[in-house]
């Protein structure tokens, strides 16, 4: 496998500009996690997953031509904090209820944070494959509230909480002039819509 990744990236004044990750080794529970994901698609021949130091913002970036997955591992740190520093009474208080239902001991939430932020990015990745491969987009043409949608049908089909994911959609939603993703709203709504479709069809 290459050790760097050069791709385009949008920067600070919303011109495009060419960037450079290094790959680095996947993170603690993350081969485990992803493993988990695509047992729930059988028939599915998966992307290979790949970890990178910093994608400079963009976060994950789905590779169809190589059949990759790319996380920025910078990029998903940068995401848990924002999340923990705006709703950091709501995220302790979820985290030790996981904590105490899975029979788990917390020692460090922001790496919690860190590893649900980046499950979270594999998991819209993963939709986008998906939808790559022809699956159903409710949200077509809208490529990314598609691949949130079925972010929130594998946290459902995972048991996976609902809260953080809604969390970490809406900090990840586009507020800006140039925007090209879903608005803040825009992300949660389609990651709940997945996984409340999920939670229905498995009652």
């Amino acid at each position: 496998m290459p050790a760097g990744l050069l791709f385009e990236a949008t920067v600070a004044n919303g011109w495009p500009a060419q960037k450079v990750a290094n790959r680095v080794s996947t993170p603690f529970g993350m081969a485990n996690a992803y493993t988990d994901m695509v047992s729930k698609i059988p028939g599915f021949s998966p992307p290979t997953l790949e970890f990178y130091d910093d994608l400079h913002g963009v976060g994950g970036l789905f590779l169809a031509d190589q059949w990759v997955i790319a996380i920025g591992v910078r990029d998903m740190e940068e995401i848990a904090d924002h999340v923990f520093a705006t709703r950091w009474a709501e995220v302790v208080q979820i985290v030790a209820q996981l904590a105490r239902e899975q029979g788990m001991v917390v020692r460090d939430v922001r790496q919690v944070m860190i590893g649900m932020g980046m499950e979270r990015c594999i998991s819209h990745e993963l939709g986008h494959s998906l939808i790559s491969c022809g699956w159903h987009n409710p949200f077509a043409p809208d490529q990314e509230a598609g691949a949130d949608f079925y972010a929130g049908k594998l946290d459902a089909a995972r048991g996976q909480s609902w809260r953080l994911g809604e969390m970490i959609f809406r900090a990840i939603g586009c507020t800006g002039p140039t925007c090209d993703h879903p608005t803040p709203d825009g992300r949660s709504q389609a990651y709940v819509a997945g996984y409340n479709e999920q939670s229905s069809s498995a009652a």
